[in-house]
């Protein structure tokens, strides 16, 4: 059978960002650790990675003063170099070994031998068959890890066959599981493939960032998000995808195999399992959470997350603010099926602001439509799920104000009420926490009293000396005296 030559692209999203703070702090007279590097441990060690021979199957290489890179190929029928006419194969070369050289960034293994197998085109996208040449280049080239931080929805024979073909020769393969989000089986192809170590991405508290491809074959998961390192153009700039968190587990797996170079592929991927951290369910997260310093016996438990874990899901909060919300509007109708106007429209006031403001927090800067394409779809909604993370705590304020409302009005229709009624102090004395009375003063009592059904209240007012009267703005109240504490029964017609 002849299989068609299906397509793959680069599992970045959107365009690199060359001018926001992480690229600012970047130095020029000593080497930047990027947050992701920080999260693995790799910043616990010093240039591993030597004579490890890496190979990137990607859009190409370029030249950069951060960079060392030992040869390469292109497959690509359009370009004659392995040069890097995208930045994607840059910037992925750079998390794995950007060199260790006081400028810059620095990468997991900054001594590892970098090889550019150009199977991508400039604008990212590539076929099987030039992928599988690649693979074979690797292969005849002695390479000892690959890195493809790219995929496809196709399944190929010839392409799992090719990938056999590397880990029957003991290269160690690696692939981006893909940025089409959660499911039951979202990975792409070459990361389904049993053979291939399959990496989905997190964030900067380890989360799994939304769009992480999620399934069985899922092994680890590595940072993603906001990713920095270099840039086709000889700078840096920061990128998110599953392909910025396959290339931490390549630098990974080439620090901890530089020190350990009897062990073979299957034991090195073994390690990196066994050391990761768990996250979470396994079709999320795999093994867990990429920890190389622990991996290399540098430590022996997890590395904190860069940022606290927020547990904040806006559409969870939605479900549940909608049922507020209509269990409010229930409240009202109840209200004006009683026959109660001013409570009806105290409800109905209340309801409308609190709508108001849900609307409000619901709103997305003019940006957030303007500055997408069709096809950066998924950047679009990975952005509007962190702006909404990032206003958890007006989410939460506002979701207390509409349970304490439905409590408030829920209690007032159980047990309708007045909601004026005092005591007149006929002499100087304190009340409750020194609240000094003076004589004459009309002091509410502490809650309201249920005119239609005689209920009492039993009110304490130390050194009470006398009780002028007591007033009820609806219906009759009687009151009797035990020592200080008064005691209030209060009855007559339904409240309005």
């Amino acid at each position: 059978m002849i299989e068609p030559d299906s397509t793959v692209t680069t599992l970045s999203i959107g365009k690199p960002e060359k001018n926001n703070s992480s690229v600012k702090k970047v130095k020029k007279t000593d080497d930047t650790v990027p947050w992701g590097i920080h999260a693995i441990g790799a910043d616990l060690i010093k240039n591993y990675g030597k004579s490890i021979k890496v190979g990137v199957l990607d859009t190409g290489i370029s030249a950069h003063p951060d960079l060392n890179i030992k040869g390469g190929v292109s497959f690509v029928p359009s370009s004659a170099t392995y040069s890097d006419d995208n930045g994607h194969g840059t910037h992925v070369a750079g998390t794995i070994a950007a060199l260790d050289n006081k400028q810059g960034v620095v990468g997991a293994a900054p001594k590892a031998d970098l090889y550019a197998i150009k199977v991508l085109d400039s604008n990212g996208n590539g076929t099987y068959s030039q992928v599988i040449q690649g693979i074979e280049w690797a292969i005849d080239n002695n390479i000892e890890i690959i890195n493809m931080s790219f995929g496809g929805p196709e399944q190929s024979e010839t392409l799992h066959e090719a990938i056999a073909q590397a880990t029957s020769h003991g290269i160690l393969v690696i692939a981006a599981a893909g940025n089409t989000g959660y499911g039951e089986e979202t990975e792409l192809f070459p990361a389904r493939y049993n053979e291939v170590v399959s990496v989905g991405a997190v964030t900067k508290s380890f989360r799994r960032s939304s769009y992480s491809s999620t399934g069985a074959e899922l092994d680890i998961v590595a940072p993603g998000t906001d990713i920095l390192s270099t840039a086709y153009d000889q700078g840096y700039a920061t990128l998110s995808g599953t392909s910025m968190a396959a290339p931490h587990v390549t630098g990974a797996a080439a620090a901890l195999w530089s020190k350990n170079k009897k062990w073979t592929a299957e034991q090195i991927k073994a390690k990196l399992f066994e050391t990761a951290t768990p996250e979470g369910d396994v079709k999320e997260y795999g093994h867990g959470m990429l920890n190389l310093a622990r991996a290399l016996g540098e430590i022996d438990g997890p590395i904190p997350p860069i940022e606290e874990v927020s547990d904040f899901d806006v559409n969870q909060w939605d479900r549940r603010v909608l049922s507020y919300d209509q269990d409010l509007s229930a409240l009202l109708q109840s209200a004006q099926t009683m026959g109660y106007k001013d409570l009806a429209s105290r409800i109905d006031e209340t309801l409308n602001q609190l709508r108001a403001r849900n609307l409000a927090l619901h709103a997305l800067p003019s940006d957030f439509s303007e500055s997408y394409s069709k096809e950066e779809s998924v950047q679009q909604a990975y952005d509007v799920n962190e702006y909404f993370r990032l206003s958890s705590e007006s989410f939460n304020a506002l979701e207390s104000e509409y349970q304490n409302a439905l409590q408030q009005y829920a209690n007032i229709l159980e047990h309708p009420t007045t909601e004026t009624a005092g005591l007149a102090i006929s002499s100087e004395g304190v009340i409750g926490q020194g609240t000094i009375a003076t004589k004459n003063q009309v002091v509410s009592f502490p809650e309201t009293l249920d005119n239609s059904y005689n209920r009492s209240i039993a009110v304490n007012i130390p050194y009470l000396t006398s009780v002028n009267s007591i007033t009820s703005n609806n219906g009759t109240a009687t009151y009797t005296i035990s020592g200080t504490t008064v005691t209030v029964t209060a009855g007559g017609r339904q409240p309005n």
